[in-house]
C-alpha cells in the first residue's frame, strides 16, 4: 500500500506542517481561511478523481463517498454555507492577509511536492500495492 511507502513521509510531514501552522492561530477568520484554502486545494483533483471513482463504484459496487465527492451530510453542507456566508463579508487586516497569503504558500507547496511524488510513482510504474 503505497501510502505506508517510506516516499509518503513526504507528505506526512506536510500535513503535519501545514495543520499546525494553520491551527496555531485562534483567530476564527485564519482558521476560516485556512479550511477554505485547504478544500479549494482538493476541488481540481476531485473534480477529476470524482468520475472515475464513480465508474469504479459501479462497475464493481463499491462504495467511494469521499473519492466520489461526498464529503459531508446536507446538514454539513448547510452549516459550511452559513458559515461561509458569515466569514466572506468580513474586512481582513493587513496582518490577516498576510498570514492568509502565507498559509497558501504552505498548502500550495506541500501540494506541489505531493504532486511531484505521485509523478514519480506513475512515470516509474510504482502504482502496484507492494
Amino acid at each position: 500500500f503505497i501510502f505506508l511507502n517510506s516516499d509518503m513521509d513526504m507528505h506526512r510531514e506536510n500535513i503535519v506542517k501545514f495543520s499546525l501552522f494553520g491551527l496555531k492561530h485562534r483567530d476564527p477568520v485564519i482558521r476560516f481561511w485556512f479550511m477554505m484554502i485547504l478544500e479549494l486545494s482538493g476541488k481540481e483533483f476531485f473534480s477529476h478523481v470524482g468520475d472515475i471513482a464513480l465508474q469504479v463504484e459501479s462497475k464493481y459496487n463499491i462504495y467511494l463517498p469521499y473519492l466520489c465527492g461526498r464529503h459531508a451530510t446536507e446538514n454539513e453542507h448547510e452549516a459550511y454555507n452559513n458559515m461561509y456566508e458569515h466569514f466572506m463579508v468580513k474586512e481582513l487586516s493587513p496582518e490577516q492577509s498576510d498570514l492568509i497569503i502565507q498559509i497558501t504558500d504552505m498548502v500550495m507547496r506541500s501540494l506541489l511536492n505531493n504532486l511531484d511524488i505521485s509523478y514519480r510513482y506513475v512515470v516509474n510504474n510504482l502504482l502496484a500495492a507492494r
